[in-house]
């Protein structure tokens, strides 16, 4: 009997039982000193100097208006167009009308002489009945024959001093769209054409065209 352990633990027990109140306690005094710290505000967030907080009433992305969709496209900006400098010169309000600059011809062969706009364009042909000159312009030609027949068919002239050419009498053809005036110097016969397509500005350039018109008699 004298190796028998002794099973008695009454001792431990009570060691156990006092540190278990001491940590109670600890506990009890460290929740007392986190609630007064609390109430006192230690634990308040501070602001941080030199920052400021932003306002809580900006609008949110989530605010903002959605714009509607445009499928025309009507309110997409044209471009500017660039502006490019010119250097044509404006002339004066009272500037007289520039005078048309004529061209002068003869013909000593067919014995005639004329004078007609420079913008025109002279082209001589011959032809069974005779010699053709035109004066080109895609406005209306004016054209001139020579011969001794004439170079197109009526069935009877009529010469009268109604018009005047070179200082003879005529004969004229004349329709909305053109003017043909017909005289005759002996045996030569001279036809003169003006395509006119009932332009004003084209009537009074033939009328200047027949004054100017000048049959050399030798």
């Amino acid at each position: 009997m004298s190796n028998r352990s002794n099973l008695d633990h009454s001792d431990n027990s009570k060691t156990y039982l006092t540190l278990t109140i001491i940590l109670i306690i600890l506990s009890l005094v460290s929740l007392s000193i986190f609630y007064v710290a609390n109430q006192r505000g230690y634990f308040n967030r501070q602001t941080i100097p030199g920052l400021t907080p932003a306002p809580n009433n900006l609008p949110q992305p989530t605010d903002l208006p959605t714009p509607e969709p445009d499928p025309d496209n009507t309110n997409v900006p044209s471009p500017i167009p660039s502006l490019v400098p010119t250097n044509t010169p404006v002339p004066p309000a009272d500037s007289p009308t520039p005078t048309p600059v004529y061209t002068s011809f003869t013909s000593e062969s067919d014995a005639f002489s004329l004078s007609y706009k420079s913008h025109r364009r002279l082209y001589q042909d011959k032809e069974s009945t005779g010699n053709r000159y035109t004066l080109y312009s895609p406005d209306g030609n004016i054209a001139v024959h020579v011969g001794n027949s004439w170079s197109w068919t009526y069935p009877e002239r009529q010469f009268s001093d109604n018009l005047i050419v070179s200082g003879h009498p005529t004969f004229v053809y004349d329709i909305d769209t053109q003017t043909i005036v017909d005289l005759t110097v002996g045996d030569v016969k001279y036809t003169i054409q003006c395509v006119h397509n009932n332009l004003t500005i084209l009537k009074d350039e033939c009328r200047q065209f027949l004054s100017d018109f000048k049959v050399i008699e030798k």
